[in-house]
């Protein structure tokens, strides 16, 4: 609903009632700021503030961090939204695939697939791989030292799961948020 184009700020009235205050939202740009489309995780509007075709009904938690899309490596038309549906526990991560379609409009082509063990956190990460062909979606499992790495290419999750231990736990937390060292 903001536009800091060159004119200033001009606030747009949004056309649905959904409140995307809770945390977990999502909003995905074009290179030049151009909005493509936003998410609370749950539902997925297109730019101009309506709901896309097959975006409602997403599997996710709104809660902070639990939500993340990325623009498919190699293929500018697709995108990928991870959601997570932990809430305060356990959670599931589903992944979505939004693709541009012949006329122009984005659709929720896939939904609600599920993305490895049932035992992760609520927070995620998405991150590129060293070179730009794939993409890290991060995770960690609840109340351990674990942290899983989804490996996805162009097409989705190529199957390539890595974990890494930290050296110490939160037990029982659910909360926050993940972040990387550029290094």
């Amino acid at each position: 609903g903001l536009n800091f184009g060159v004119s200033g700020s001009v606030v747009n009235s949004l056309s649905h009632n959904n409140d995307l205050s809770w945390g977990g939202g999502l909003s995905v740009t074009q290179e030049g700021g151009q909005l493509l489309f936003y998410t609370d995780g749950m539902d997925v509007y297109g730019a101009n503030n309506t709901l896309l075709r097959n975006g409602s009904g997403l599997n996710a938690t709104v809660g902070a961090q639990n939500v993340v899309g990325f623009m498919s490596p190699n293929n500018p038309f697709r995108y990928f939204v991870v959601t997570s549906d932990a809430a305060g526990d356990v959670g599931q991560l589903y992944y979505h695939t939004i693709d541009l379609n012949g006329s122009a409009a984005w659709v929720v082509s896939t939904k609600n697939t599920i993305l490895g063990a049932a035992d992760t956190a609520g927070p995620v990460l998405a991150v590129p791989n060293s070179d730009g062909s794939k993409v890290w979606v991060i995770t960690y499992t609840y109340n351990s030292a674990n942290y899983l790495a989804y490996e996805f290419d162009q097409n989705g999750p190529t199957g390539v799961v890595k974990t890494s231990s930290a050296s110490s736990i939160n037990p029982g937390s659910n909360f926050g948020a993940l972040r990387l060292s550029p290094n």
